[in-house]
């Protein structure tokens, strides 16, 4: 269990080194492709790699995908699903793959966008989009926490790697998601050797008399 640990702590570590470099507000998330058993010491391993979490399971985030919006018959109406028996104290994120689905997403109830697979020209552009409605509409989101820069959130993610990052983060995004840092975290030699050194005769005569002492008790 040492190693998948070690592995996703060095995996962590690189992108969010990179984004510290130059944009401290940007947080290195990562996903719930986990491996099975192991899903809360990999969530360990990547904050102490200086990530961050996204979630841990279904259960504390509502985030509604390309899947279920063809399900509910659009983004507006898979949103409206949620909001009829939405329990108040969870995040809701959105998915949205183009412009169209971005101005669908941006209303009080969503507090994250989550913009996949889009090139870095894009993700600035629905970045500028976001934070234009954010203006005019401030959100009064219980959900907000304080300092929060706007509301909802952005998220990018989809194949991004350390050469790409910097560029991702330089859009002004709040999140940058990477599942690589679980699913594809390469593993490390890690040596369980154990040597055998002899004692000094001083230190192996002090062991002794110890050892005698307590068992005159």
């Amino acid at each position: 269990m040492i190693a998948p640990a070690w592995a996703l702590w060095r995996r962590a570590a690189p992108p969010a080194r990179e984004r510290r470099s130059f944009r401290p507000n940007c947080q290195i998330l990562d996903t719930r492709k986990t491996t099975p058993g192991l899903r809360f010491l990999e969530k360990y391993a990547v904050k102490a790699g200086g990530g961050e979490n996204h979630r841990l399971a279904l259960w504390d985030m509502y985030l509604v995908k390309d899947n279920h919006i063809r399900a509910a018959g659009g983004l507006t109406a898979a949103v409206d699903r949620i909001a009829r028996t939405r329990q108040a104290d969870l995040l809701l994120e959105v998915e949205v793959e183009s412009a169209e689905q971005l101005k669908e997403a941006l209303r009080p109830e969503v507090d994250r966008i989550l913009i996949d697979n889009r090139p870095v020209a894009e993700v600035k552009t629905a970045v500028a989009a976001v934070d234009a409605w954010c203006r005019t509409h401030p959100s009064d989101s219980p959900r907000k926490p304080p300092g929060a820069k706007r509301w909802p959130e952005i998220e990018v993610s989809g194949g991004i790697t350390l050469d790409t990052v910097r560029e991702y983060a330089t859009t002004g995004v709040d999140y940058i998601s990477v599942g690589a840092i679980t699913h594809s975290a390469p593993f490390g030699a890690q040596s369980a050797t154990h040597e055998r050194r002899p004692i000094p005769s001083a230190s192996r005569r002090s062991a002794l008399r110890r050892i005698r002492s307590a068992s005159a008790v």
